[in-house]
């Protein structure tokens, strides 16, 4: 299938997950990607997987940057259109449950942490929105934002449990 031929997708926290996931499928479908993640091994990883599917390495952005950062955003966006020229889907995925020293996680842990989690689960898709927005205009581009709750490998009904 060829759903996405001539679109141009940045995935946030592409380098596992969900949004590893997205980018092969993506990729594989025809779009060019824009991937993205702060560990650059992880990140090959998923390189590869999309170089797997039979996607040229040309349609393949690998952008080593943290999305919490307005430099990393803008060096995301800017390599973007340096190499695609335009962008027509943006995947906020990037998203975690960040855990303090102690492995106390939300209102249990610390504010610090809870600060890093809020930059990273809302503030950086504010900011990306913002940011990528006039571009999308110009494409008649869309937005898509993921979010999960109590997320991981595997079920975790306690974690739900923590919540109700």
């Amino acid at each position: 299938m060829s759903r996405f031929i001539e679109k141009v997708a940045i995935v946030t926290g592409s380098s596992n997950g969900i949004g590893r996931a997205t980018a092969v499928l993506l990729a594989s479908e025809g779009a060019k990607v824009t991937i993205t993640g702060r560990d650059s091994a992880r990140l090959e990883e998923t390189k590869q997987a999309i170089l797997k599917e039979g996607v040229p390495e040309e349609n393949i952005n690998s952008v080593v940057a943290d999305i919490t950062s307005s430099e990393g955003q803008d060096r995301l966006i800017s390599s973007t259109l340096e190499k695609f020229g335009k962008v027509n889907i943006l995947i906020n995925n990037a998203g975690a449950n960040i855990p303090d020293k102690n492995g106390k996680t939300r209102t249990e842990g610390g504010t610090d942490t809870f600060l890093k989690m809020f930059q990273l689960n809302l503030q950086s898709v504010v900011e990306m929105t913002q940011k990528i927005r006039p571009h999308l205009a110009k494409t008649r581009g869309e937005i898509v934002n993921v979010s999960s709750i109590a997320a991981g490998p595997a079920a975790q009904p306690q974690e739900v449990l923590q919540l109700i």
